[in-house]
């Protein structure tokens, strides 16, 4: 079995270019890695295997017997994090992902030798829907979300690192469109999706993988707000997924993407004809 990468990249290119990629390029398993830009700071490199592309533009290359596809993502400013669940869902719409096990990555460190095995491995015990890298977190009262890692069984899994199939993913995407979910919610993206895919229940697995911490100005998790944002966001899925649960007939919804095209532009002849602009 086979794994897709994707690496959310925002500000923090050298991280990738310099010691996150290398390692993922001498990792055998991983056969398709996606880099996600949010900036053009890959461009302060100077580096000919990143040209510049355009809004939105998809390219696909191969490097090393390993397929890479680059988006130049626009969205960063409108879905922050969730941006790359939209991308997600549109790659494989087009038929562009090569695996049905997907690993998200951030741009912040780097996995130690054997880690990402190790996680596959517990994918393949069954230990959980989504397996996360970082330790995952618990949700409960009285004390709701819990910064400590959770090793073993828990509800919310961190996006830093999650292990899971694509077909959760899209399947938890079409709620989060049938639930109208507001940004401000959204950007608490893997609050969002953990708990959409196991339906608030302790059905992922944590493992605090060995990892080696890169430069992280700006994180996410040193905001003052940090822990009331994250139990915001919890409370208003779960009690959105209980409303649902409680309802006799939920109303149907068409499945549509009113913020993103179809049809990705892509700028190499590895993409199907029906593809090229």
């Amino acid at each position: 079995m086979t794994l897709t990468v994707f690496i959310l990249d925002y500000q923090r290119f050298t991280n990738i270019v310099r010691f996150i990629l290398p390692k993922l390029l001498h990792t055998p398993f991983i056969s398709q890695i996606i880099l996600c830009h949010g900036s053009y700071e890959y461009e302060w490199e100077q580096d000919p295997r990143f040209p510049r592309l355009e809004e939105n533009e998809v390219q696909i290359v191969e490097w090393e017997g390993k397929q890479i596809i680059r988006i130049q993502d626009p969205l960063n400013e409108h879905y922050q994090c969730y941006r790359r669940w939209i991308w997600i869902e549109r790659l494989h719409k087009n038929g562009l992902l090569k695996n049905e096990i997907l690993l998200t990555h951030d741009d912040d460190y780097m996995f130690y030798e054997g880690e990402i095995a190790t996680m596959m491995s517990l994918w393949n015990q069954q230990k959980g829907l989504c397996i996360c890298g970082s330790g995952g977190r618990n949700y409960s009262a009285p004390i709701k979300y819990r910064l400590r890692a959770a090793n073993g069984p828990c509800n919310i899994a961190v996006g830093q690192s999650m292990l899971l199939s694509v077909s959760s993913i899209l399947d938890a995407c079409k709620q989060a469109e049938d639930m109208k979910i507001p940004p401000e919610i959204l950007f608490e993206d893997d609050i969002v999706i953990s708990l959409l895919v196991g339906k608030g229940k302790f059905v992922h697995y944590g493992v605090s993988a060995r990892k080696k911490t890169l430069p992280s100005p700006n994180a996410r998790w040193q905001r003052i707000n940090h822990i009331q944002l994250r139990n915001k966001t919890a409370d208003w899925i779960l009690t959105r997924l209980a409303d649902a649960s409680l309802a006799t007939n939920y109303p149907p919804h068409l499945h549509s993407q009113p913020t993103i095209d179809d049809t990705p532009p892509t700028s190499e002849t590895t993409v199907p004809q029906s593809l090229t602009p």
